[in-house]
This record gives C-alpha cells, structure tokens and sequence, in this order.
C-alpha cells in the first residue's frame, strides 16, 4: 500500500502542469535586478518578459544592464570565454546591435579580451577575432588597435579584412601612414599588383614614403609599387627615367619592367638633356648603384653592362672616376668604398670603349700600391 501511495504522488507531481515548468521572472523582478546589479541574473531572465511587453522600459533596464555587466567586466578583469561568449550573445540581441554606447563598451571588453587570449597563445583567438570583427561596429580606431595588436603577436599574420576598412574609410587620412597599416598596404598592393585597393586619401599620405622604395629597387614592393604609379599617371619623365635606369643598374629582374628599364636607357641614349640629369643625380648616391657590373662574364645578364655603358657613358666615366679617386685617396668617403663592383668594372672593360683611356691608365697605377 504505502509502494502504491508514492507510485501515485510521482506520477501525479510528474504530470502535474506546473510540475517542470521554469520559473518566469516578471518586469518587477527585473527592475530589482537591475538595480541591485544582479546583471547575470537579469540577461538570463531578460527574454521572460513576453515580445509583446517589451517596450521602451524593459528596454531601457536591458540597455543598462548589459552595459552594467561590461563594466564590471572591465573593472574585475574578467577576460576568460565564458565572459566572451556571453558578451557576444548580448551583441547579437536585436536592441543591443544599435546601441552605440553598448558597443564602445563591447569593443573595449574585446580588445582586452583579445590581448589576454594572445597572451595565453589560445589557439582560437584568431577565428574568434575574425567573427568578432565582422559582426561589430567596424570602428576605425578599433580596426587600428586591433591590427596592431594581432601584429605585435603574429606579424605574419594577415589583417587584410580589417586593414582594408581602415585603408578606405574617410579616417584613412589620419591612420594609413601608421608603420603596422602601412606595411600591410604595401604587401597587398604587392600581392594584388593593383593601387587601388586604398583610398585615394590613403595613397596620398603614403605617396612619399612609398616614392621612396622605388629609389630601393632590391625592394620586393619596387615592381609593384612603380607600376601602381604608371597605373595612376603619378610618375613624370625624370622621375621614370631615374627609376627604372636605378632598377637597371641594381636589381634587374626578367620581365615587364625590366623591357621598360632597357627601352628607356635606350632613349635617354639618344637625349644628351634628359642623360646629364640623370648622371649627376645618380653619382649622388654612395655607394654607387652598379650591381649589373659584378654580373659574370658568362651570363646571360652581360648584356646589361653593355648595353648600359653603350647608351650612358657619362655614368661609366663617373663611376670609375670616383674609384679611382676612392683608392688613390684623393677624395675622403667617410662611408667607405662607393664603388663596390669597381673592380668587376675594370676587369668586363678589357678591350672595351667604356670609359676614357686615361681613366683605366690611372685606375692601372693605383692598383699597383
């Protein structure tokens, strides 16, 4: 009998309407919630209030919990996943998305986050900030914080998808010329050989620095950039005759540019006006630009040095000049040897027109000592 009696009790508390049904929390207790800042409490119970009731007030006692909940977040440090997923969850309610006081909160909660999970080298971080990105707010300076941030720990890594953001919005101005935007600007302009993939606000504040690497044709953004300058008619003569002839001298590589390079020495062979420039601002540099001149006698690139000394002898006559004038002691070069292939040089001229006699004499007597 008693077996029966308690058989009955659980399956009358078992089938029991109110038996398994949780309990709801009605717009009184949230307003207690929210005030004592039980904001866990209130966010896990917040959608027991049916849609129908929601209005301005609930609204206003959600917005001010969820932002309760990053600040306290904040203030004790509380950086682990769980706290990431909860504050993620939030991000995705509907009247939080708009909220532009809840998602400064947000991006300041994220970015600490992140630091922290880079610090522990957590594997997910990364994807985790993929999806973070492209659900928030998309804030430039954030963008930046961030990008410098993923750089300082995984500098290969690319940020492209927040860079390009950055590189193309109305602040662009004011944040591409930052050496960690900068660098990932020019690998992709490299990696996509195209320009304008930034703002035109952009190029124009990078646009010195960037004329700059072309004077560094061992650059391995020098192809791609120059031809970025063609491709926005940025470049005027002499700038594309002392580029491409510098490309020639130091770092001729098979291929479009390097057809440019040996089609423009060819006419500034014909121009005495547009050579004499060019000469005096390239025996400017120190050391000398003149790496074809080491290239062997056998290869292929041979070539290079005659065509060159052919078209331009008022260099080749510079060139071994300031050799001469170096290893005599004539002329002091704090830097040391200017002319670093000048041996190459003189060694390729044997029976060849491409400097003056009397340089090659006096090159001759120097050596000796």
């Amino acid at each position: 009998m008693i077996r029966n009696g308690i058989l009955f009790i659980l399956i009358t508390v078992y089938f029991s309407p109110n038996a398994w049904t949780k309990t709801l929390y009605n717009i009184k207790d949230l307003e207690i919630l929210e005030s004592e800042g039980s904001y866990e409490e209130f966010i896990l119970h917040a959608k027991d209030i049916r849609p129908s009731e929601r209005d301005k007030h609930w609204t206003k006692l959600l917005r001010s919990s969820a932002i309760g909940l990053l600040d306290k977040y904040l203030k004790i440090k509380k950086f682990d996943s769980k706290a990431f997923t909860r504050v993620e969850n939030l991000a995705n309610w509907r009247q939080l998305k708009s909220d532009e006081f809840f998602q400064v909160k947000r991006n300041s909660f994220q970015l600490n986050y992140f630091r922290n999970c880079f610090v522990k080298k957590n594997d997910q971080c990364l994807n985790q900030l993929k999806g973070f990105w492209n659900s928030s707010n998309q804030d430039i300076d954030l963008g930046f914080k961030l990008i410098s941030l993923v750089k300082g720990f995984y500098p290969k890594f690319n940020t492209w998808y927040m860079t390009k953001k950055v590189a193309n919005s109305n602040l662009s101005n004011f944040y591409c010329h930052k050496e960690v935007i900068k660098e990932e600007i020019l690998y992709q302009i490299h990696l996509q050989e195209k320009a304008n993939i930034i703002s035109n606000e952009c190029w124009g504040k990078l646009k010195t620095d960037f004329l700059k690497i072309l004077e560094k044709p061992n650059s391995i953004y020098f192809n791609a950039l120059y031809q970025a300058f063609e491709d926005k008619n940025e470049l005027d003569e002499s700038q594309r005759d002392y580029f491409l002839t510098l490309y020639f001298l130091q770092a001729p590589t098979r291929g479009k540019i390097l057809n440019k390079a040996w089609n423009r020495i060819t006419e500034i062979s014909q121009d005495v006006e547009r050579r004499l420039p060019l000469v005096k601002k390239l025996l400017n540099h120190d050391p000398l630009p003149g790496k074809i001149f080491a290239f062997k006698g056998q290869d292929s690139l041979e070539a290079f040095s005659r065509h060159f000394a052919n078209s331009i002898p008022e260099y080749m006559d510079g060139y071994a000049r300031t050799c001469v004038n170096y290893m005599s002691g004539a002329v002091k070069y704090p830097r040391g040897n200017p002319t670093l292939e000048c041996q190459n040089l003189f060694t390729k001229m044997e029976g060849r027109p491409w400097v003056s006699q009397t340089l090659k004499l006096q090159y001759s007597a120097v050596k000796k000592f």
